[in-house]
């Protein structure tokens, strides 16, 4: 009796230890009861979680709910998810959709021509093409776009043929975008053509500057070059675009003097072709407009598209000039610390770290801080400790959060400590929960 009354308080302790073990369900558990007896709204978070994961793990499953689903917002959230993790799973839906559309509701025939996209079905593209017979103009100008992306010759050679009909304005612009992504350098002479017409409409004639600048055909440049000479700054816009596909000396010549065009636009749009091409004699010029252009919108460009020169000391220099000038405005000086963490992280990143640190304890300059950081918090970098460790014994909850999101990444030996403190502090459950799942502390 003894013996069983000394084995009691064992059994007991096996009972309590034993239950709560079981009674915990694995995170793939909980998953699998979301997808079973879920609201919409569970299974639509927890794709949302998955699709940031990257998470394949659950298709089969999700392929079920799928099946078996009324509720149409589910059933178009799924196929955004197959779509996004290229799973084929739902691929005879999405055709019989496009197969015969009229039955459905938009968002899901939305949802279909994207699912399709996105794993360029063409095994669609002849379904498409019958669409282009129908008097929808909807679906008329949704299946020329999907054809641009997923068609293929015969499919360019279609269209081409449909650009000779009577139609509206609206669906030949449609069609010459198409043309330009397949390449169709069949059609180059049709399109070069719309681009000289001055009594073509503007947008049809933009739209085949860019068209023929894709073909990557020499023949391109003279065409586009003339287009640039036209009062209408839309399509000296496109003039410049077309010609971003081109670093031959006459492209440049156009590329470097859009630099001076009244219209912003223009400007931008050499920005970006100076960054395309890494034409380095666009440097200056992108200097310049990045320090004195009148647009906002332009210097800002001109400052992110500075960042393909990496290593180039020009540059390096005019981001650390303009980082540390205090009487640049605030959005200039945050680009200035984007390009030098882009582009010359490893040579000029001590001057960022320096001012912050230098800066740290004063509340003017508090919400730039959190700004500079927001751009590099998550960055693997042995650079980063001193910040890492400056911020954890910081009061500010902020700092404290961003010193939790570089530990995260780099797991820095002199941090740990202050993490250790976080994850037993009660009082910031969030910066709890983040401290010990670093640390690898289960709850």
């Amino acid at each position: 009796m003894k013996n069983i009354l000394k084995k009691i308080p064992v059994l007991l302790l096996c009972f309590f230890v034993i239950i709560p073990i079981n009674a915990e369900k694995s995170e793939r558990e909980k998953r699998l009861e979301i997808l079973d007896y879920g609201l919409d709204t569970e299974i639509i978070s927890l794709l949302d979680t998955l699709e940031e994961e990257k998470n394949t793990e659950y298709n089969d499953e999700i392929k079920q709910v799928f099946d078996s689903s009324r509720n149409i917002e589910i059933k178009n959230r799924i196929l955004d998810f197959f779509g996004s993790v290229s799973s084929d799973l739902v691929k005879d839906f999405a055709i019989s959709v496009i197969d015969d559309p009229y039955d459905y509701r938009q968002s899901t025939i939305d949802a279909a021509y994207s699912y399709v996209k996105s794993l360029k079905i063409q095994e669609a593209a002849p379904l498409l093409r019958k669409l282009l017979d129908t008097e929808n103009q909807e679906y008329q100008k949704k299946s020329i776009s999907l054809l641009g992306e997923i068609g293929g010759p015969d499919d360019a050679a279609y269209l081409a043929d449909y650009l000779s009909r009577s139609i509206d304005e609206g669906t030949r612009q449609e069609i010459v975008i198409a043309l330009g992504k397949l390449q169709a350098v069949d059609t180059w002479q049709t399109l070069s053509d719309i681009v000289a017409d001055e009594d073509e409409n503007t947008f049809t004639r933009m739209y085949a500057a860019e068209a023929i600048g894709k073909m990557n055909k020499s023949e391109s440049v003279p065409v586009l070059a003339e287009a640039f000479l036209s009062e209408n700054p839309n399509l000296r816009q496109y003039a410049v675009k077309g010609l971003s596909y081109y670093n031959t000396p006459e492209a440049v010549n156009v590329i470097l003097q859009g630099f001076r065009d009244s219209y912003y636009k223009v400007r931008i749009e050499s920005a970006e072709a100076v960054k395309k091409q890494k034409i380095e004699e666009g440097i200056p010029f992108l200097i310049y407009r990045a320090s004195n252009d009148p647009e906002t919108v332009v210097k800002t460009s001109a400052f992110r598209c500075l960042t393909v020169f990496s290593g180039n000391t020009e540059v390096s220099d005019f981001f650390k000039e303009s980082f540390l000038n205090e009487k640049n405005s605030d959005t200039i000086r945050i680009e200035a610390a984007r390009g030098i963490i882009e582009s010359d992280f490893s040579g000029s990143f001590s001057v960022v770290e320096t001012w912050i640190l230098e800066n740290l304890g004063n509340s003017r300059f508090i919400k730039l801080i959190y700004e500079f950081t927001k751009l590099f918090s998550k960055k693997e970098s042995t650079a980063l400790e001193p910040l890492c460790k400056a911020y954890a014994e910081s009061k500010d909850v902020i700092l404290q959060n961003f010193a939790m999101e570089m530990y995260t990444v780099n797991k820095f030996a002199s941090v740990q400590p202050q993490i250790e403190v976080f994850a037993k502090n009660d009082q910031n459950p969030s910066l709890q929960k983040k401290a010990k799942k670093a640390l690898g502390i289960e709850d």
